[in-house]
């Protein structure tokens, strides 16, 4: 409807009984099964809010509303009405720009909800950059300022009359698809269309699924698209259309698919960097642009842990500051060491880091065995003399003045002082691996 209705605040462009009459019109023809409620897309709580608040309590319905980037997620199946907020241009408080291009992200959806039996109403968006964007831009329209309007026989049907002769009815509709409408015109500017819709709408089907998903990093993701359109009240897929695919957030990604005979097609690409993205497919279906939108987390597996030895074949571990005579010793022995399920040699030995500090250098034999369990160590005792035990083990040589400084320096350490040292890094698939050992400071030569 051409009208900002919530402008003013209730009954100010127009009695709130007649638009509650549309609104039960429309949900009389709901058919969704298990949906209930009202969800209202956009604005806020100034006189959107108490606005639609009154028109659900005068119907019976609970009003649920949605705004800002909780748009692009929100879950439309639970509602039996989707209402859309005036434009703020001519609606304080109402819907923005940036609200309106999330809305109009998800014009698949959108259809989704009305091909299964939902119901739609929506107020004056002419003045946004997308106009009535969430139909698929199906809908091109001009501006005006009318307060009389004519009612046709289906607007009748659906509730509107001549008590909305109010000033001031913004959006006449120019173009727009055979599956609408007209509902009301205005007949002091020739006609032009006021409303559009109708008891039994259908409109053409875009729908990407899953709508969100998270993956773990370095694996592939897929979503299908599945095109469909209505003719004689018969909906039906739609092959042979090309999608395209594009891919925002940490990761970017594009593609196209033609869609099958079953109006389905499937896009697949894989995720390298930990975050969000969204993937929006494009397409032209019956002339008419579409666009859905999905979104898409990229998690970092959980860690494992791996048998870390300090000082292999030593219990306790000693840690020396220094080589007897004062000297600082220059490196100092550990190793990440093989099981029968761990194989040492998928570490990938450039993210290895023990308190931070990379190892200088590295090699493969079986040099010692685990002390059991690998985690949890805090004595001193914590550990095993015990020699190789038949699995290969990662060697690995670390600066002994970068491991002291990491640790706070000389000044920080106290002879015969008992340390956790911890070891991080990942596998050559990106799994993180951490480890620990029990060390005894040695400070004195």
């Amino acid at each position: 409807m051409g009208i900002d209705a919530e402008d003013g605040g209730i009954g100010a462009h127009g009695p709130i009984n007649i638009y509650q009459g549309v609104a039960t019109n429309i949900l009389n023809q709901v058919t969704k099964p298990g949906a209930s409620g009202i969800l209202v897309i956009g604005g806020g709580s100034f006189q959107i809010q108490p606005w639609w608040q009154a028109l659900g309590a005068g119907i019976g319905q609970t009003v649920t509303f949605v705004s800002g980037a909780a748009i692009a997620t929100h879950n439309f199946a639970p509602y039996k009405l989707i209402g859309i907020a005036s434009d703020f241009l001519n609606t304080a408080g109402g819907m923005t720009n940036a609200d309106n291009d999330l809305l109009t992200a998800r014009a698949g959806d959108i259809a989704a909800h009305i091909n299964s039996g939902g119901g739609l109403l929506g107020f004056s968006s002419c003045a946004l950059t997308t106009p009535y964007g969430y139909l698929g831009g199906a809908v091109t329209c001009g501006v005006v300022g009318e307060d009389n309007i004519t009612p046709t026989a289906a607007g009748l049907a659906v509730g509107i009359t001549d008590a909305l002769d109010v000033c001031c009815w913004h959006d006449n509709y120019v173009t727009f698809p055979s599956f609408l409408g007209v509902l009301a015109t205005y007949p002091n500017v020739g006609g032009l269309v006021a409303a559009l819709g109708g008891a039994d709408v259908v409109v053409p089907g875009f729908v990407l699924t899953p709508p969100t998903a998270t993956n773990l990093v370095g694996t592939p993701h897929t979503v299908t698209i599945g095109v469909s359109q209505t003719t004689g009240g018969v909906t039906s897929p739609v092959p042979g259309v090309q999608v395209n695919f594009v891919v925002t957030g940490v990761n970017v990604a594009s593609g196209f698919c033609v869609t099958d005979p079953n109006g389905q097609c499937t896009f697949t690409y894989t995720g390298n960097t930990v975050g969000n993205d969204t993937i929006t497919a494009t397409a032209t279906v019956a002339g008419q642009p579409q666009t859905a939108t999905a979104t898409k987390t990229w998690t970092t597996p959980p860690s494992i842990t791996v048998p870390f030895d300090f000082h292999p074949t030593s219990c306790p571990n000693p840690l020396r500051t220094q080589e007897p005579g004062g000297s600082e010793k220059a490196v100092i022995p550990a190793a990440i060491l093989g099981t029968a399920t761990f194989d040492v040699t998928q570490v990938n030995l450039t993210t290895v880091r023990l308190e931070g500090v990379p190892a200088i250098r590295s090699s493969f034999e079986d040099v010692a065995t685990p002390f059991v369990p690998f985690s949890g160590k805090t004595a001193a005792t914590d550990c095993t003399t015990t020699g190789p035990d038949g699995f290969m083990d990662l060697t690995l040589k670390f600066n002994r003045q970068a491991v002291v400084n990491a640790l706070g320096g000389l000044s920080a350490l106290t002879d015969r002082q008992v340390l956790v040292l911890h070891l991080t890094g990942n596998l050559l698939d990106g799994t993180p691996i951490v480890g620990a050992d029990v060390v005894v400071i040695l400070k004195k030569p």
